[in-house]
């Protein structure tokens, strides 16, 4: 009789637990009952408890996420980035990223300027800024069209790849040097033209040499850099 009983009480828990892993696993006998953000939102932030409190007491299954994922991108063109999770503990996660600048450029004002081209407000932060350009028609979190965005671009992508002997040194650029490109660099007043054309190798040169020239002191106005087998120093007359 004991063994039946037993039997019985096994059976009764296997089927149960079953049928609790199954309504976990399926998430339709979890009820939602709280909303929770990670986000890098820094000081921004997106009334995600206004996506959740109608929802509450309501199966997460029944929970639209891609229709709020919409909304968000739509309504909140600062985000980059954004999902929703459904925690097995009945809580909605929203985790949303803004757009991130590279670099900053000098427009009319500063903005920053995302990989895709788009200007944001700029932000405090050790990244270079872009001179010497004119654009019209600036919006933010909008791409900029302008053909001479795609130039700031690669400097920017370039100045962030980490150049031997010029990481994170590179304070400034100019677009708009008469010689082509001019840099500057932190803690040294020397103005360092680049030139026009193979960015790259010019900048793997300037770190070559940049902790010598900035050792010179402040007496060297500029130091030209175009030239394939020399380098020509410029001194305040």
């Amino acid at each position: 009789m004991k063994k039946a009983h037993y039997r019985i009480g096994m059976l009764i828990f296997i089927l149960g637990g079953g049928a609790l892993l199954a309504g976990i696993y399926h998430y339709d006998l979890i009820r939602i009952e709280a909303v929770d953000c990670r986000a890098d939102h820094g000081e921004f932030s997106i009334p995600v408890d206004d996506y959740v409190k109608e929802h509450i007491g309501t199966s997460i299954l029944d929970y639209p996420s891609a229709s709020y994922v919409d909304t968000i991108l739509f309504r909140y063109p600062q985000v980059s980035r954004a999902s929703v999770n459904l925690n097995p503990s009945g809580k909605v996660v929203f985790d949303y990223d803004l757009k991130q600048p590279i670099a900053l450029i000098s427009l009319d004002i500063v903005y920053g300027l995302t990989a895709r081209g788009e200007l944001v407000p700029a932000q405090e932060g050790d990244l270079p800024i872009i001179t010497g350009l004119k654009i019209k028609h600036v919006k933010l979190y909008e791409q900029l069209d302008e053909s001479k965005i795609g130039y700031a671009l690669k400097l920017a992508n370039l100045l962030n790849s980490n150049i031997t002997g010029i990481e994170n040194a590179v304070s400034s650029v100019n677009l708009a040097h008469p010689s082509g490109l001019s840099a500057h660099v932190k803690g040294c007043r020397s103005e360092f033209i680049l030139g026009r054309g193979d960015e790259l190798k010019k900048f793997r040169k300037l770190g070559e040499y940049l902790e010598f020239f900035c050792a010179l002191g402040n007496n060297i106005r500029a130091v030209d850099f175009r030239f394939e087998n020399q380098l020509i120093l410029k001194k305040d007359q």
